[in-house]
């Protein structure tokens, strides 16, 4: 007779050697950790060319790692992983700079409204990557686990993101602002005028530009595909002037005669936004100016979805939907009256009697 530790070591003996007889791969022996569930999960992303595989690494190390990473798969319950995501959203938002002086102790402010809602998106982010490496581990057979422990609803109203985005006086504004910097006024237009990425733009060449077809073609965007942007006749003429009379290879932007690197930009949107005299934005924020001024101007959900390179409408409604409801007001608001409060108030109409027709 065997008691119940014993009748359990036996069971996962025996997992371990049908495992080994189905699958031909040696499996792993001992505790298999949320650490180790992670790095298997991330080379399962890194094999597949994942496009998110990067921000999937920092954040799930970041987040996951740290916190849960010596506990093991078969041993995580719900309300571990509910303390978990709690203590994320309750945090302030992680550093980035690992050289900031350190500062004297003074009182810390409770987080505002806006921070909370990013602090419970970003839990939300992250509970979804955690979810996505434990089920990985026990559908790839490394473990044995109740899936049901981690089925867990996420924070509620933690998406309602609130875009930020200059209109066209701001944006003349901060093209002007730009003057004194012409390199750094070309990526601001055009930015602008086709709502690309910074990373896009950076990786942009002389003959991604088709000025017949009026096009910008980004060969990889973040989700790993390419799209092609349709320019408007003012943005077509620009990028002709830019391009004009150089090699189909040479990167459309530069910067005292090198291509843009990651960051380069945010010195020169603060000075930007200094010398225009306007709040300060992110570079990002113009995509979000170019898709917004295209929803006002009436262009569709699903066109400024392909234009942006999002695969649905959903994270275009999410962000500008409330601009696409605006517009149609406004369209509404200009349409001519039928002239029923005129006919209401006249007294000259007659009644008009149709008698029904004979039959032969």
């Amino acid at each position: 007779m065997l008691n119940f530790y014993q009748a359990q070591q036996a069971a996962d003996q025996w997992f371990l050697m049908a495992l080994t007889e189905a699958t031909g791969q040696t499996a792993r022996r001992g505790k298999y950790t949320i650490k180790m569930a992670v790095e298997d999960y991330l080379k399962a992303l890194e094999n597949r060319g994942a496009p998110d595989f990067r921000n999937a690494g920092y954040d799930l190390r970041a987040y996951v790692v740290p916190a849960l990473g010596d506990i093991a798969v078969s041993a995580i319950r719900r309300p571990r992983i509910l303390a978990w995501r709690a203590a994320i959203a309750s945090s302030r938002r992680r550093t980035h700079r690992k050289d900031a002086p350190a500062k004297k102790s003074v009182p810390v402010k409770p987080l505002t409204e806006d921070e909370l809602r990013r602090r419970r998106s970003t839990a939300n982010r992250n509970m979804h990557r955690l979810v996505a490496a434990l089920n990985y581990a026990v559908e790839s057979g490394s473990t044995q686990a109740d899936t049901t422990n981690w089925k867990l609803p996420a924070f509620e109203n933690a998406d309602a993101a609130r875009i930020e985005f200059l209109d066209d006086a701001g944006q003349r504004a901060l093209v002007m602002g730009c003057t004194v910097e012409p390199d750094f006024q070309n990526l601001v237009r055009g930015a602008m005028y086709c709502g690309a990425r910074y990373s896009e733009l950076g990786r942009l060449v002389v003959g991604d530009f088709n000025q017949r077809a009026s096009t910008i073609f980004i060969s990889k965007s973040k989700s790993g595909k390419s799209r092609h942007i349709h320019l408007d006749p003012e943005a077509r003429a620009f990028f002709a002037e830019v391009c004009a009379h150089r090699s189909h290879t040479d990167n459309i932007f530069l910067r005292d005669g090198e291509p843009w690197k990651k960051d380069d930009q945010k010195k020169a949107m603060r000075r930007a936004c200094a010398r225009a005299g306007i709040r300060k934005v992110g570079f990002h924020q113009l995509r979000h100016s170019a898709a917004s001024r295209w929803i006002m101007l009436g262009v569709s959900l699903k066109v400024v979805a392909d234009q942006l390179g999002h695969t649905s409408t959903r994270m275009v409604d999410r962000f500008y939907g409330h601009l696409a409801s605006s517009h149609v007001s406004q369209v509404f608001r200009a349409l001519p009256g039928v002239g029923l409060d005129k006919a209401a108030g006249a007294k000259t109409g007659k009644l008009v009697t149709i008698s029904p027709k004979k039959s032969a």
